[in-house]
């Protein structure tokens, strides 16, 4: 099977959408097929993560979701002889996904909110816990919803989860770019509130202020980590979370780290109220004057909560770390 993937990333978009469609990617070649990638925009250790898979990317020289980027897009598909064309990214629109359509191979669209007009596609997959409440046109597409196929990696079900009483750290990450620019004055509130347990700072693979924070954390005896490749060791030590409420959140759950989120992105706030209601985390407006200011504020009275184990237990119901897997299952379906 042959799975081409179309997304971008940028300092604006953040990396969300190039990062879960990675672990796809990844399970597809585990399972024995192949992959190629194209894009118009990334960031160079965006890129890097693909040449450690050894997964051929392409660069389009077209503006970004326009019709010569879909016409591009099609060629490669075509000329490649993909089985799947996957697509992932809120600016594809309904003419632009249209224009993909073809005999030749199978069209995916990953969507969370279904705001964008008719799917123009073979099939849909959406993540979120409300994915099953939305109504996709045609009503012939195949529609994956929910949280049986979130995209985690495999070492979330192969590898041992330190018990979380076990646990020691305060996770502090605001996405891949951290476009809302939240990490530097979070830590120097965190640094102001007194809290007297490890912090472990991660910044992404596009955050440009890595090395100021780098500094803030030396001087305030926070550890910091850039880029890492996987989250899951970093997570897997982590009793709370602060953090933006991305795709990241699907890993908190599954390894039941509660959770401090901050929406930053209008896409990130049906989910973070959805995942709020199952009483695991909390969410509060980052893109608001003073919501990180009550973020910050909550972090030690949960940490010193004695609800803390129950939310734990609440967050590993919801997510079996198998997602990734069912997806690839689903696209071999359709091939053989």
């Amino acid at each position: 099977m042959r799975v081409l993937f179309r997304v971008d990333a940028s300092d604006v978009m953040g990396g969300g959408h190039w990062l879960r469609c990675l672990v796809l990617a990844e399970e597809v070649l585990l399972q024995g097929g192949e992959v190629q990638w194209c894009y118009v925009s990334t960031a160079p250790a965006l890129l890097q993560r693909l040449q450690y898979l050894d997964i051929p990317s392409s660069q389009l020289v077209a503006e970004r979701a326009s019709a010569e980027d879909a016409q591009q897009t099609r060629d490669l598909a075509e000329q490649w002889g993909a089985d799947w064309l996957i697509v992932d990214g809120y600016h594809f629109s309904a003419d632009y996904r249209a224009q993909l359509r073809s005999l030749n191979y199978r069209l995916m669209v990953v969507d969370d909110l279904n705001d964008s007009g008719p799917m123009q596609a073979d099939a849909v997959l959406n993540t979120t816990l409300y994915a099953s409440e939305l109504v996709y046109q045609p009503a012939s597409l195949d529609v994956l919803a929910g949280a049986d196929f979130v995209l985690l990696s495999r070492s979330y079900t192969q590898t041992h989860h330190i018990p979380f009483q076990q646990r020691t750290h305060l996770f502090v990450n605001f996405g891949a770019s951290d476009a809302a620019g939240l990490t530097l004055p979070a830590l120097e509130l965190l640094a102001a509130s007194g809290i007297n347990f490890p912090v472990m700072v991660v910044t992404g693979p596009a955050m440009q202020q890595h090395e100021q924070v780098a500094q803030l954390c030396q001087r305030h005896g926070f550890e910091h980590r850039h880029d890492v490749p996987s989250l899951y060791p970093v997570l897997n030590q982590c009793r709370l979370a602060l953090t933006a409420a991305g795709s990241t959140l699907h890993e908190l759950a599954c390894l039941g780290v509660p959770s401090i989120f901050m929406v930053v992105a209008d896409n990130q706030l049906r989910s973070a109220q959805a995942h709020q209601q199952h009483g695991w985390c909390r969410w509060f407006d980052g893109r608001s004057a003073g919501g990180l200011d009550d973020a910050v504020g909550m972090v030690k009275p949960w940490w010193e909560g004695v609800e803390l184990d129950q939310r734990s237990e609440r967050a590993r119901q919801l997510i079996d770390g198998l997602g990734a897997g069912r997806v690839v299952q689903y696209l071999r379906s359709k091939v053989q």
